[in-house]
C-alpha cells in the first residue's frame, strides 16, 4: 500500500504534463488505466474495512453468530455471519493495528479508538454521549488518511493507507485436528478478546460457564490437586471419548435440569508429578464420532503450572499466563533484602486486601514483556545482585477472601544486573550517529542490520547456536551506526538512503544458554530518503560503444552519489525527449533492474550483454549531501552492427521424440571450426531477452557465445559432432521449442543462425484414470498417509527448512510414485499440461540416490584406519558407507514404491531395452562390487598424497574396514510388501508468512496393466505449531 496516493499523483501529473504536448500521437490510455487501478485499490480497502466494521458491530451487539468460515488459498478466511453479512479475515503472520476498539461501561459496549500515545479514547456523538457498538460505522479515505464515519460525523483514526490496519487487532482461528474451524477469537487490544463459535460445527467444544456468558477455551490452568469444571458443547456428536494427560482425572456429569453436560477435571498432585507418575500438563483430547460418520478431534491444553511462557534473564521478563490465571504478581528486590515470607506477605496484602504495591512490585492479568529496569522502576546497580519473583494469585469462589496464594508456586530468579542502552539515533543520508553503553558484562553480540520481518529471530538463532561470536569491544561507544561494534562486523550491510536499519545488541549473560528475540536491545532508524530539489546535474561524456556494450563517463562535482540506469528505447526513449518530469524519470532509474548507485561524484557507467543495433538510453541523476537530486540527464547510444561470416547453416534431418530431439546440420560456404547452439521454450528468459526474434537471437549469440544460457545447454548435451549431429535430451513432452545453431570459422566470426521451431511428442501413458472418475476416486480412497506428529518441526529461521514424516501405504496392485513438494511446485516449474506433470512426477520419484552415512559403534562415529604419510602417522577421517537407492530416497521425500514383481521393462523409466536391464540398478551393483576391491581405496590413498608402500598399506586397511559393509550389500529397490513405507521430508516449508501450510504429498499410481492415475494431492496438516 506504500506510496499509493503518491503513485496516483504521479500518474495524473504525467497526464497533465505530457498529453497536451502530444495530443495527436500520445496514447494516455495506459496512464488512465493506472489511475483507475489505484483508485480501485482504495475503494476495495474502504469496502473491506466497512465489511469488517459491520461484522464487529453485529457480533458485539446483537448476538449474531458465525454461520460459515471458509479458508482461502492465500491463508485468509471468508466469514459469513448468521445475518448473511460477509467479511475477510486476513492471514496470520502480519502485525496489524486496530482501527477501532471498544470500552465496556456498566455491562454495555461503546466504540473507541486508540489515541496518539496508545490510550483508548471513547467516541462521542454530537451530544457528547458514548456511541454504542450497535451503531454501524463507515470507513472512508480522505487525502490518504482513514476516517470513521458515524451518523454523518467523521472521526480521525491517526492511520493512513500506508499503515497495516484492520478493524480489530488480530483474529485467531481455532481448528480441530482435521483443520476445521470451530471458533474465531477477535482481539481489540489487551484484555479485549471476543470468541465466537461457528454454527453447525460438529464436535466437542470446551466452555466456561458463569453468570454472564459462556466463553470458549482452548487452554486452562488448573492448580495442582484442584478441580475445574467445563461445560461441554456436543452439537452433532453421536459419541465421544475424552483422553486426559497421564495423572489427570476426568469425570463427566449431566445436569438434568439444564440439559448440559459437564466435565470435572482434576489436576494431579505436585508430589505425583515429582515422582514421574503424572504429567504437569498436556492436551485433553476429545475424540468424537459425529453425524455422517466422520471423526473429529478437539483438544484443551491443561497445565498445573500457571505460565505458558516464563523467561527470565538479567535484562528482561517475558511472562504469558494460561487462561484461568486471573492475576499474578511479580517484582524485583535486591538479593540481600530478599525474604520469602516478607514477599508473600506483601503479595497477599496486594491481592487480598487491595493494598498499594511496594516499590518494585507489580500486578498483571495478561502477558507482560518488560525490561528488568522497567519492573524495578529505575536503573539497577551492576555491582549488586537482585532477586526476581513471580507468583499467581489463585482464585477460589468458595474461599472467604476469593484470592489465595500457594507458596510453592513462588518462582524466584537471582541475577546480576546488566545495563544496556542505545541512544536515539540521529540519521543522515547513509548512516546515523549513536551512543551505546553496556555495563555488567564484558562482552556482547552486536551489529547494525537492514530491518526485516525475521531479523530478531535470525539474530537469536545465530547466537544460541554459536553461529555468531560475541565481541568485547565498543561496550562504551559513540559514533556511526555502520561501525558499531566494528566496521568489519557490518561489512555485508549496504548503507543506502531511505532505508530502515536496526542497531542492536545482546549482552552476554553467563547464566543463559538460550537467547530469544526478547533479549535484544535495539533502536531503529531510517536514513534520509533521496528526494527532488537538488541543484547538481550529471555531465555525460562521449560513449564507448561496441555491438554489445556501452560505457558513458559520468561526473557531477560535489555529488555524494550518482544514480544511473540503462533503459531500452521502449522504456525511456519517449520520456527522454520530454522536459521536466524528473521525479518520474528518477523513479524509472530506481525501479530498473539495471539501476546502479555509486557513492562518488564520477563513474564509468557501463552495461553489457545488449542486443546489437538496438538503442539504449542512460538516465542519470546526482545526489547532494542533503539527499536532494537535481535534473535527470538522459543520453542515448546505438550499438554497433554484428559482422557475420559467409557460412550458411541448415537443418538436414530432425527426429523428434517426447523428451528428446536429435538433429543433423549441414554447412555451406566454407569450413566451420566450431558450433554454438541453444534450445529453449517460447518463454525461456533467453528467448524473451532476445525479443523472441531470430534476428536478435543470432546477433546476440554471435557476440556473446559464452553467455550462460548458451553454455548451460551445451554442457548438458555436449558439442555438435564433426559430422554435424547432436541429441538434445531432458525436454518436456508436448512443448514448443526454439532451436538456434551458429557456426564459427577461422576468422573467429559466427554465421547467421539456423532457426527451427519444433514441438515434442506426447508420452504413452496408457489409459489415464482422470481425477474425479470412479476408478480414480476408488484408488485414492485406498491410499493411507499416517502422519507422524512428533516428526513435525518448524523452520528455526529464514533459510532453514521445516520437516515432517508419514507412513505411506497403498494396495500392492499399484506402483506408487510419491514426492513431497509445495502446492505451487508444478506452476513454478512451468508445467501446465497434465501429461507433463505426470512425467515430471515419475522422473522425480524414480531418481537414484547414493546415501552416505557414518557407521556408529556404541554411539560413537567410526573413523577410517590411521595412515602414514611421509613417515608421519595421520589420523583417519570418519568413515562414509554408501547405500545405493535405485529409485527414490524416502528419507529425502521421494520414492517409487513398486508393486511386487512389477519392476522391469515397461515399469521402469531407466530400463535399457538393448541391455535388458535397469541401468540404475546395474550401476549400483557395479559400485558395490568395486567397493569390495582395492581399486577405490588406492584412488583414495593417491588423493591423500600417498604413494608406494604407504599407499598400498592404507588401501589394504581401508578395504578391510569397509568390506563388512559392502560384501553382502545389495541395491535398494523399494517393493510394496504390504507394510507402510516411512517417508520423511526435511525440505518442507511448514507454516508460511500467510499462516498456511503449502506443503503437499503428491501421489501418482500406476496399475499392473500400465495405466496411470492422475496425481493425487494430499495437504500436510499443521502439526508444526506446537
Amino acid at each position: 500500500m506504500k506510496n499509493l496516493f503518491r503513485q496516483i499523483a504521479k500518474v495524473l501529473f504525467c497526464l497533465v504534463v505530457v498529453s497536451p504536448a502530444l495530443t495527436s500521437c500520445y496514447d494516455d490510455s495506459e496512464l488512465w488505466g493506472a489511475v483507475d487501478e489505484l483508485t480501485d485499490r482504495v475503494t476495495k480497502l474502504e469496502a473491506d474495512l466497512k465489511a469488517q466494521a459491520d461484522a464487529m458491530s453485529s457480533l458485539l451487539s446483537d448476538g449474531s453468530t458465525i454461520a460459515k468460515c471458509e479458508k482461502q488459498a492465500d491463508g485468509s478466511y471468508v466469514v459469513t455471519l448468521s445475518d448473511g453479512a460477509k467479511f475477510k479475515v486476513l492471514p496470520a503472520g502480519t502485525d496489524f493495528s486496530a482501527l477501532m476498539t471498544y470500552v465496556e461501561v456498566g455491562g454495555s459496549k461503546y466504540w473507541a479508538v486508540y489515541g496518539p500515545t496508545g490510550e483508548v479514547e471513547t467516541l462521542k456523538d454530537a451530544e457528547g454521549k458514548n456511541i454504542p457498538v450497535s451503531v454501524k460505522v463507515d470507513v472512508t479515505v480522505k487525502d490518504g488518511k482513514y476516517f470513521l464515519v458515524i451518523n454523518g460525523v467523521e472521526y480521525e483514526t491517526g492511520y493512513d493507507v500506508e499503515d497495516l490496519v484492520q478493524v480489530y487487532e488480530s483474529c485467531t482461528p481455532h481448528t480441530d485436528a482435521s483443520g476445521n474451524v470451530y471458533a474465531l477469537t477477535f482481539s481489540f487490544g489487551e484484555g479485549l478478546d471476543v470468541t465466537v463459535s461457528v454454527d453447525g460445527y460438529k464436535g466437542v467444544l470446551f466452555k466456561l460457564e458463569n453468570a454472564s456468558s459462556m466463553a470458549l477455551v482452548s487452554d486452562y490452568f488448573v492448580p495442582y490437586g484442584k478441580t475445574q469444571t467445563f461445560l461441554i458443547d456436543k452439537e452433532g456428536v453421536i459419541e465421544y471419548a475424552p483422553i486426559a494427560p497421564s495423572g489427570w482425572k476426568v469425570v463427566e456429569r449431566a445436569d438434568k435440569q439444564s440439559g448440559n453436560t459437564y466435565l470435572d477435571i482434576t489436576a494431579p498432585s505436585r508430589e505425583l508429578v515429582a515422582t514421574g507418575a503424572a504429567f504437569a500438563g498436556g492436551d485433553l483430547k476429545a475424540v468424537a464420532i459425529v453425524e455422517g460418520g466422520d471423526a473429529t478431534i478437539t483438544k484443551l491444553t491443561l497445565s498445573a503450572e500457571p505460565f505458558k511462557t516464563l523467561d527470565m534473564s538479567s535484562t528482561r521478563l517475558v511472562a504469558e499466563p494460561y487462561t484461568g490465571v486471573s492475576k499474578y504478581v511479580y517484582g524485583i528486590v535486591p538479593e540481600d533484602d530478599f525474604d520469602k515470607d516478607a514477599v508473600l506477605a506483601n503479595v497477599e496484602d496486594m491481592v487480598v486486601s487491595g493494598s498499594e504495591a511496594p516499590a518494585g512490585y507489580a500486578v498483571a492479568e495478561t502477558a507482560v514483556n518488560l525490561s528488568m529496569t522497567e519492573i524495578f522502576g529505575g536503573d539497577l546497580d551492576p555491582e549488586k545482585r537482585y532477586t526476581f519473583f513471580v507468583i499467581p494469585a489463585l482464585y477460589d469462589l468458595e474461599a472467604e477472601s476469593v484470592y489465595y496464594l500457594d507458596p510453592e508456586m513462588l518462582v524466584t530468579y537471582s541475577f546480576g544486573a546488566i545495563l544496556a542502552k542505545i541512544s536515539e539515533p540521529v540519521p543522515s543520508l547513509f548512516d546515523a550517529e549513536i551512543a551505546v553503553e553496556v555495563v555488567g558484562t564484558d562482552k556482547m553480540w552486536a551489529g547494525t542490520s537492514v530491518k526485516t520481518d525475521d531479523l530478531f529471530t535470525n539474530i537469536a538463532y545465530s547466537i544460541t547456536n554459536g553461529i555468531q561470536e560475541p565481541v568485547s569491544v565498543s561496550l562504551a561507544y559513540s559514533g556511526k551506526a555502520s561501525e558499531f561494534p566494528t566496521a568489519e562486523a557490518n561489512a555485508n550491510v549496504d548503507f543506502t538512503p531511505g532505508t530502515t536499519y536496526v542497531t542492536w545488541l545482546v549482552p552476554f549473560d553467563p547464566e543463559k544458554t538460550e537467547y530469544t528475540a526478547d533479549d535484544i536491545v535495539y533502536k531503529e532508524f531510517a536514513t534520509h530518503p533521496v528526494a527532488q530539489g537538488g541543484a547538481l546535474n550529471v555531465t555525460a561524456g562521449d560513449p564507448v560503444v561496441t555491438a554489445s556494450t556501452i560505457t558513458f563517463p559520468l561526473s557531477a562535482e560535489g555529488a555524494e552519489m550518482i544514480y544511473y540506469a540503462y533503459l531500452t528505447e521502449d522504456e525511456g526513449g519517449r520520456l527522454a525527449a520530454t522536459e521536466g518530469m524528473d521525479e518520474y524519470k528518477f523513479e524509472l532509474i530506481q525501479e530498473s533492474e539495471r539501476c546502479t548507485i555509486v557513492k562518488a561524484d564520477e563513474v564509468e557507467a557501463s552495461v553489457s550483454g545488449l542486443i546489437p543495433e538496438s538503442t539504449m538510453w542512460l538516465y542519470a541523476a546526482a545526489v547532494d549531501a542533503d539527499g536532494k537530486y537535481g535534473k535527470v540527464t538522459c543520453v542515448s547510444a546505438t550499438l554497433e552492427k554484428v559482422k557475420f561470416n559467409s557460412l550458411t547453416v541448415s537443418y538436414t534431418n530432425v527426429e523428434i521424440g517426447s523428451d528428446e530431439i536429435e538433429y543433423e546440420i549441414a554447412v555451406t560456404g566454407g569450413t566451420p571450426v566450431r558450433y554454438i547452439y541453444w534450445i529453449g521454450t517460447l518463454n525461456d528468459p533467453f528467448w524473451v531477452k532476445c525479443g523472441k526474434t531470430r534476428g536478435n537471437a543470432e546477433k546476440y549469440m554471435a557476440i556473446n557465445p559464452e553467455d550462460e544460457a548458451i553454455t548451460k545447454v551445451m554442457r548438458a548435451n555436449g558439442d555438435i559432432s564433426a559430422d554435424g549431429k547432436i541429441k538434445i535430451t531432458g525436454l518436456r513432452l508436448e512443448e514448443d521449442y526454439i532451436m538456434m545453431v551458429l557456426a564459427q570459422d577461422e576468422s573467429g566470426l559466427f554465421s547467421k543462425g539456423a532457426y527451427k521451431k519444433v514441438t515434442t511428442l506426447a508420452a504413452d501413458l496408457g489409459e489415464v484414470r482422470t481425477e474425479g472418475s470412479d476408478l480414480w476416486n476408488t484408488a485414492k480412497s485406498t491410499i493411507v498417509l499416517d502422519w507422524i506428529e512428533e516428526s513435525f518441526e518448524s523452520a528455526a529461521s529464514q533459510g532453514l527448512m521445516a520437516q515432517y514424516a508419514f507412513n505411506f501405504s497403498c494396495p500392492q496392485d499399484y506402483t506408487a510414485y510419491v514426492m513431497c513438494a509445495s502446492d505451487t511446485y508444478f506452476e513454478d516449474a512451468g508445467l501446465v499440461k497434465m501429461s507433463q506433470i505426470m512425467i515430471e512426477i515419475e522422473n522425480f520419484a524414480s531418481r537414484k540416490y547414493d546415501d552416505g552415512r557414518t557407521p556408529m559403534e556404541n554411539g560413537v562415529p567410526l573413523n577410517e584406519p590411521d595412515y602414514y604419510k611421509d613417515g608421519v602417522l595421520r589420523q583417519g577421517q570418519m568413515m562414509n558407507v554408501y547405500s545405493y537407492y535405485v529409485h527414490g530416497l524416502p528419507s529425502l521425500g521421494f520414492a517409487t514404491y513398486f508393486a511386487p514383481d512389477s519392476h522391469g521393462e515397461g515399469n521402469c523409466i531407466y530400463w535399457d531395452e538393448d541391455l535388458g536391464q535397469d541401468v540404475n540398478y546395474q550401476r549400483a551393483l557395479n559400485n558395490i562390487a568395486e567397493h569390495c576391491t582395492l581399486a577405490p581405496y588406492e584412488r583414495r590413498a593417491e588423493a591423500f598424497g600417498l604413494s608406494g608402500q604407504e599407499k598400498a598399506d592404507w588401501a589394504q586397511a581401508l578395504l578391510e574396514a569397509y568390506l563388512p559393509y559392502y560384501e553382502n550389500a545389495e541395491p535398494i529397490l523399494l517393493i510394496n510388501d504390504g507394510s507402510p513405507l516411512t517417508i520423511r521430508n526435511p525440505y518442507g516449508t511448514g507454516v508460511n508468512d500467510k499462516g498456511v501450510v503449502p506443503d503437499r504429498v503428491i501421489v501418482m499410481l500406476k496399475d499392473r496393466q500400465g495405466n496411470y492415475f492422475e496425481p493425487m494431492m494430499f495437504e500436510v496438516p499443521d502439526y508444526f505449531t506446537k
